[in-house]
């Protein structure tokens, strides 16, 4: 990896491979990889043709979790379900290979089996988030599968909830069994603000896809919606659910230039006045007319010496 290079694109498998270059075979086995060999074998891949192999190996993993059901959880020495943190492990093994290979398919059985796992482990201990469980929201987004998440938006409210007053996350576990619990604690903090700024570019990408969505429906003659009201091409709102869209054709405002920037509005054909909060009243010419003729109408009616 140059660092040089101002066009470098960093993925997650690139900078560990950085970061930890310098370590020794013994201290990536025992310290950085420990009981984990398929991670160990990923970070040594040499060939995009060894990815296949490789997930081949995960897939196996975690069907075996799958079809290994004896409703009994085994628990490492920090409280954690070993089935959960393996299916972490297995998810971020899905990334690197996902990044060495970018072509390799993911079978969709698989695909969503994997999903379903990281989604209970998100949804497990809300009342003390851990960071296994902000892991697997990460595994999520990094696996593009975050739409498969419908309570995003509560847990990640839940998350902004528990974090310290100075601004750390606390690691969610028993201090007791933890001897470095700042490593800890930074660790949660770490991940906890990617997965946040993740979901910010969530929420902006949104935003854009909702506003050609309304772009198309315009263009369509279709409604679109500005804070769920209805909005017409002629920027008259809907407000309320049986109100008919006011359409007149080729009735515009006419409005006439004299000394060049100078606008002066001789007629306003149409005028639209708020009564309160719930009743409009809307008037143009052809009402005004109608209505001198109904009067002029019964006043000779009543007045019959006016009448020819």
């Amino acid at each position: 990896m140059k660092t040089s290079n101002l066009n470098i694109k960093p993925k997650i498998f690139d900078c560990m491979k950085f970061i930890y270059s310098d370590l020794k075979e013994e201290e990536l086995k025992t310290e950085l990889f420990e009981d984990n060999e398929i991670l160990y074998e990923i970070f040594k891949i040499k060939s995009k043709k060894q990815t296949s192999k490789i997930l081949k190996k995960i897939i196996d993993k975690v069907y075996s979790i799958n079809y290994v059901n004896l409703n009994i959880e085994i628990l490492d020495y920090l409280g954690n379900v070993s089935s959960d943190i393996s299916i972490i492990n297995y998810g971020y093994g899905i990334i690197w290979l996902k990044e060495i290979n970018p072509n390799l398919k993911l079978p969709k059985k698989f695909s969503k089996l994997l999903i379903k796992y990281l989604i209970e482990i998100a949804n497990k201990n809300n009342d003390n988030i851990r960071y296994s469980n902000t892991e697997s929201i990460l595994i999520l987004f990094f696996l593009n599968k975050i739409m498969e998440f419908k309570n995003l938006d509560n847990w990640i409210q839940n998350l902004c909830s528990k974090q310290k007053i100075d601004g750390r996350w606390t690691n969610g576990y028993n201090s007791y069994f933890i001897n470095d619990i700042k490593l800890y604690d930074s660790y949660h903090t770490i991940i906890s603000l990617i997965v946040l700024l993740e979901y910010q570019i969530f929420n902006e990408y949104n935003k854009i896809e909702t506003k050609k969505e309304n772009l198309k429906k315009n263009k369509n003659n279709v409604p679109i919606l500005k804070n769920n009201v209805p909005i017409l091409k002629n920027n008259i709102s809907l407000k309320y659910k049986n109100q008919l869209p006011n359409i007149i054709e080729k009735f515009d405002n006419k409005k006439i230039n004299f000394f060049d920037n100078k606008k002066i509005n001789f007629f306003e054909l149409e005028k639209v006045i708020k009564i309160n909060n719930k009743y409009t009243l809307h008037y143009n010419l052809y009402n005004i007319c109608f209505f001198i003729f109904i009067i002029l109408s019964f006043f000779y009616i009543s007045n019959p010496e006016f009448s020819v």
